[in-house]
């Protein structure tokens, strides 16, 4: 949380004097190895992982990632990702939209999901500003004009990665702080759904809709399994009285 990747290597390798087969720490260690922009030692780290865990979704995903970006291109990693409240979606005041105009993958792949990127206003066009000072992408139109609009009168945005692959990136971006004379306005006016039957026009559809079932959430950027268990809704079982229900009886 606090981006001390050279600590963080410097514990698990640690641990990894202890506990030479553990797999949970190879995969810390490579993600921290990532974040200090050691991608040839990251790339040993997640593959040890493979070697013990041929099937590890974590191992195999980052090392996937990985392979997109050259091991001798010098990596100067910028370091510090969003507040974690940036990801706190806030009707009005947040919304998720995915970049157009993208740059190439090994652009977007040096982004990891909570990384905070820069909005750059030129031309009425309005850049996301990430790894190195690239260009990761644009806002998409309709909501550039809007946003454009509001921070001439006054408006402050933020916005961080939330998800990223080869071909997409998405951000989340949140409005911190709203000028008085913008005080009428919302950042960010919730989406309509239509009624039942209605069909909306496929500008309407694409520009206000994303689909990221194929991108990495930047909630799912972990390093070990159990987190996603730990936030899921628990569904309580309702036990009826009747004296037939096994669970009324007593009986698991």
């Amino acid at each position: 949380m606090q981006s001390r990747w050279s600590d963080a290597v410097e514990a698990n390798e640690a641990i990894l004097d202890d506990f030479p087969d553990d797999l949970e720490t190879y995969n810390r260690l490579g993600k921290a190895l990532t974040e200090a922009g050691r991608i040839r030692d990251a790339k040993a780290a997640f593959g040890r992982s493979l070697e013990l865990s041929p099937n590890n979704p974590i191992a195999r995903k980052n090392l996937d990632r990985l392979q997109q970006l050259d091991d001798s291109e010098p990596v100067d990693i910028i370091h510090g990702c969003a507040a974690g409240d940036m990801f706190i979606e806030e009707i009005g005041k947040t919304t998720v939209t995915a970049l157009v105009n993208l740059a190439e993958p090994k652009v977007l792949l040096k982004e990891p999901p909570g990384r905070q990127v820069q909005l750059q206003s030129k031309g009425g066009v309005l850049k996301a500003i990430g790894f190195g000072g690239a260009a990761l992408g644009q806002i998409e139109p309709r909501l550039t004009v809007r946003l454009v609009r509001l921070m001439k009168g006054g408006n402050r945005y933020e916005a961080a990665v939330r998800s990223v692959g080869e071909e997409a990136i998405m951000l989340i971006v949140r409005e911190v702080y709203k000028h008085p004379s913008q005080s009428g306005a919302m950042s960010f006016p919730p989406k309509v759904v239509p009624a039942r039957g209605m069909i909306l026009s496929g500008s309407q559809a694409s520009s206000d809709t994303a689909d990221d079932d194929t991108l990495k959430d930047w909630s799912n950027d972990d390093t070990e399994p159990g987190y996603d268990d730990a936030f899921a809704p628990v569904i309580h079982r309702i036990v009826g009285n009747n004296p037939g229900d096994d669970d009324a009886s007593g009986n698991d």
